[in-house]
């Protein structure tokens, strides 16, 4: 979900195509990092593959979302900096479970990493793309109260700021819609 928000933070729309034949190589070097040292997510090839072929060596960005295809996920990070993509998973509270910052990785893109993060911290991410991109952090508890005494603790308020376009989330609300209305959020939901 963080490269289709930053997609389309970056000016993209669902409509547009990319690559989402089967099988397809990719090379590392074709992929931009800026948060590396050396500006590129890696080096060598890797070849991805669909779980599903669906027949179709292009489709548009809402198709991909709504087939979890992985290759034409894989074909929109090419166009993208994965320090961004990351950037945007931070920016909606997304660490790992330790708490420490993300490090993106390709595998990151189509959901294979080996990210480590709580139920909380993603249901509070997703939440930001329901809450018009106002991301607001977790808060445990409404209130403290001691059950002797009645007195109520602070628990702090709740801190909430924008982070995505109300656009962005709009546009990613439409694919994410169209995604539990099909098959595969059937599926993932069953």
């Amino acid at each position: 979900v963080f490269t289709l928000l930053d997609w389309l933070e970056e000016g993209h729309t669902l409509n547009e195509t990319v690559s989402s034949s089967n099988n397809m190589t990719f090379d590392q070097t074709d992929f931009t990092d800026s948060c590396s040292d050396n500006g590129l997510a890696g080096s060598g090839t890797f070849t991805l593959s669909n779980s599903v072929n669906w027949g179709y060596s292009s489709m548009t960005v809402e198709q991909a979302t709504v087939r979890s295809v992985n290759t034409a996920y894989m074909s929109m990070a090419k166009e993208l900096d994965l320090c961004n993509i990351e950037s945007t998973a931070t920016s909606m509270g997304v660490t790992r479970a330790d708490g420490t910052a993300l490090d993106m990785n390709l595998s990151d893109v189509y959901g294979s990493g080996q990210v480590n993060t709580s139920p909380l911290t993603m249901a509070s991410a997703f939440a930001t793309i329901a809450n018009n991109g106002v991301y607001c952090e977790e808060t445990p508890f409404d209130s403290v109260v001691n059950s002797l005494t009645g007195k109520e603790y602070d628990v702090g308020g709740t801190n909430c700021k924008q982070v995505l376009t109300s656009d962005v989330t709009s546009a990613a609300t439409v694919a994410l819609e169209a995604t539990l209305a099909a098959d595969t959020g059937v599926t993932a939901s069953g």
